[in-house]
């Protein structure tokens, strides 16, 4: 149906350190670089109304060269509601972190950044 849509993901990196001034960190990983991520969205559309919703993966990552700190995996489930009142304006609710998992954004250099907890999001589009 062309109501439907669905989008995929997936990304196996391998990252090595080749070449280091210190050379214990040769063939350890990189900084904050999961080895599987992916995520799935669907979304459905029916007249001027669209239902979505979908997951995010994240593999554990390490937070220094000499792979000694790591974070853990997480995933995150997210959902959105969008109407369509004319062909100018669209409003539209996004739901992130439905699953509220307490996970890691970014990490390096010494610092960890938490991923945002349960949020909303209301926007509009405007066409002209």
């Amino acid at each position: 149906t062309r109501s439907l849509r669905l989008f995929g993901a997936y990304t196996l990196l391998e990252s090595e350190i080749t070449k280091s001034n210190t050379p214990a960190e040769v063939g350890n990983r990189f900084i904050n670089t999961p080895r599987h991520s992916m995520s799935l969205w669907s979304s459905y559309s029916v007249r001027r109304l669209t239902a979505g919703g979908g997951v995010r993966f994240i593999d554990s990552r390490f937070g220094n060269t000499a792979n000694t700190r790591r974070v853990d995996s997480y995933w995150t489930l997210d959902a959105l509601a969008q109407y369509t009142v004319n062909k100018h304006l669209d409003l539209r609710v996004n739901l992130y972190n439905l699953n509220d998992a307490y996970y890691f954004e970014r990490l390096g250099g010494g610092h960890l950044v938490p991923g945002a907890a349960r949020s909303a999001m209301v926007t509009t589009n405007f066409r002209f």
